[in-house]
């Protein structure tokens, strides 16, 4: 898939439905979609149970270093949680 994104000029974002996963399903797919060569990992769809949290986003952004962006989708609603 990032292959062909790239080929065509696409980014390519990789969703990870946080709520649902423990931690270590969350490393394992950051890892995964970074060996893949996806552009971004992304912390959910809005249609789950829950979005973003500063948890999530910083144990995200610690599995795959600053080669690749974190989206945080929903969940982060307030300047302070920004900051953090």
């Amino acid at each position: 898939m990032a292959e062909a994104a790239h080929k065509g000029g696409a980014i390519l974002k990789v969703i990870l439905e946080t709520a649902l996963l423990e931690d270590s399903q969350k490393v394992i797919g950051s890892t995964l979609a970074k060996a893949a060569g996806a552009d971004f990992v992304k912390t959910s769809t809005g249609f789950s149970t829950g979005g973003a949290t500063v948890h999530d986003v910083a144990l995200m952004r610690q599995t795959v270093g600053t080669e690749m962006g974190v989206k945080a989708s929903g969940g982060i609603r307030t300047l302070e949680d920004l900051l953090k």
